[in-house]
């Protein structure tokens, strides 16, 4: 699937997520954020939904940098654990998960 295409990705959305299947294309805000590795959108609908908003993450196609396996299992049962976002669904291609409103940590924040 091209998610390159906002109408595939719209729609592969719609498809994962039951409560924004009778939204309308042009309700659906898709904003592409910053990220070391992978593709990572925020998409909002205009309409009143839920989850609203969600991130959809595209993960690289290079080797070798991450354990794609390993973080996938770890964020899963992070997850679970409620110890991290929500995730929606995906495969070993993309993740849709729960968007926080958050700021990034800073370095002297660290322990």
């Amino acid at each position: 699937m091209d998610f390159d295409n906002n109408k595939e990705f719209k729609n592969y959305i719609k498809a994962t997520l039951p409560d924004w299947a009778s939204i309308s294309d042009n309700d659906i805000i898709i904003e592409k954020l910053t990220s070391l590795s992978n593709i990572v959108f925020k998409v909002t609908s205009k309409k009143e939904v839920s989850p609203n908003p969600i991130i959809f993450r595209k993960f690289a196609t290079k080797e070798g940098v991450v354990d794609r396996e390993k973080e996938s299992l770890v964020f899963l049962e992070m997850s679970k654990r409620g110890l991290g976002p929500k995730c929606y669904g995906g495969d070993d291609k993309y993740r849709l998960e729960e968007y926080f409103n958050a700021r990034p940590i800073k370095n002297e924040e660290y322990n």
